[in-house]
């Protein structure tokens, strides 16, 4: 099960005066407008690289502690922030940290059981049982971001504001070509 962004990124890997002056615009009545497309060209970037452009926190629920532990999606795993869990009396409880390990200098990272632990025991038949809260991507400031990125975006973004009615967020073919280098393979 992947995971899902339980908070966003505080910035955007390119401004709005970025795009406008990308898209040759000179006015600010569309200035919400292109804030969500550039939100929208992100989201499809990051789609199709596998991994996540700027630092984001997300989750990943499971009914029970996976055996094998958790390979993590939208890399590069920046930090766990915490591993909690229904217990079976229904209580919120949160595993220690001495329990598992953090990979992340692999790509994707990994959190798995420390040597001599076990897992605790969940309650049954609950989709959400064990949550795993962690924080993934490195860039914190647009400046970190790749120009290739960057650019894949602006190119997205024209797009989208040329013709609002078409791809709905599908990334070009000149998009993809410079994001492909850097494409994360481990989950295509």
């Amino acid at each position: 099960m992947p995971s899902v962004q339980t908070t966003a990124p505080t910035i955007s890997p390119i401004s709005v005066a970025e795009a406008k002056q990308h898209l040759r615009v000179d006015h600010d009545a569309d200035n919400n407008y292109i804030g969500t497309l550039i939100k929208v060209a992100t989201a499809s970037a990051e789609q199709f690289l596998r991994k996540a452009i700027i630092q984001q926190t997300r989750r990943w629920d499971e009914c029970e502690f996976p055996s094998a532990g958790w390979t993590l999606d939208l890399p590069p795993l920046v930090s766990v922030t915490s591993i909690d869990y229904t217990a079976t009396d229904g209580s919120t409880a949160t595993v220690g940290s001495s329990v598992y390990q953090v990979d992340i200098v692999s790509v994707p990272g990994t959190v798995t059981l420390a040597k001599d632990q076990t897992w605790p025991s969940p309650i049954d038949l609950l989709h959400d049982a064990v949550r795993l809260t962690y924080v993934t991507g490195t860039a914190t400031s647009s400046s970190a971001v790749p120009v290739e990125y960057k650019h894949a975006i602006k190119v997205t973004i024209l797009e989208l504001y040329d013709n609002p009615n078409g791809t709905g967020g599908e990334l070009t073919a000149a998009a993809k070509s410079l994001l492909r280098p850097t494409r994360n393979m481990r989950f295509v």
